[in-house]
């Protein structure tokens, strides 16, 4: 069921970049429309992420979860707003991963050498996996926020990100519900052409 779910996930963006191709450059401002796509390496630089647990509907508390990972972005430049695909390596509290994809749209503003935006992206994650061999089911999120993308030359670029991110539901892990949210800051640099 993942896996379709995923896969309908990859056509319908292939779909809509495809579409976003055919338009004409003219019809969308663009602040570097020059450039078609980008890639970037991002490590998260900064984590403000709650966790909160419970059973049923006896309430376990919640707590801080520090988190720490890299991942990478591609995105279609050429549409306004921007079309983004990423990746995310975590772990949180030193003994748990977790691999997550997304997929958004980013609101560009500014000169061709600094552009703040918004963005909000759609997450899948594949569980969460344990040191002692538990793991969750997948689960679906969410993170909204923005930052700014520093062009120190026509091709390279330094993000600065800032997003709350945030699960739909709770994520089971063995009877346990358990949900996260909180703000996440990341560092990336990348490459357009």
């Amino acid at each position: 069921m993942k896996y379709a779910i995923l896969n309908l996930s990859c056509c319908l963006a292939v779909s809509l970049i495809s579409s976003c191709a055919s338009t004409s450059q003219a019809d969308y401002p663009q602040p570097n429309p020059t450039k078609n796509f980008s890639v970037e390496g991002r490590f998260m630089a900064f984590d403000d992420l709650e966790g909160e647990a419970e059973i049923g509907s006896v309430d376990l508390g919640e707590g801080d979860i520090d988190a720490t990972g890299f991942g990478a972005e591609v995105a279609f430049l050429r549409a306004m707003p921007d079309i983004i695909l990423g990746w995310d390596e975590r772990e949180y509290d030193d003994d748990i991963d977790s691999t997550e994809f997304y997929a958004g749209a980013r609101f560009r503003f500014g000169s061709d050498t600094l552009q703040p935006y918004l963005e909000a992206k759609v997450r899948y994650g594949l569980g969460l996996e344990f040191t002692d061999s538990i793991e969750s089911e997948d689960f679906w999120g969410w993170s909204a926020g923005g930052g700014l993308l520093l062009w120190p030359t026509a091709a390279l670029f330094i993000d600065l990100n800032l997003a709350w991110e945030d699960t739909f539901d709770d994520i089971e892990i063995e009877g346990v519900d358990l949900g996260i949210d909180g703000l996440v800051g990341t560092v990336g640099v990348g490459f357009a052409f």
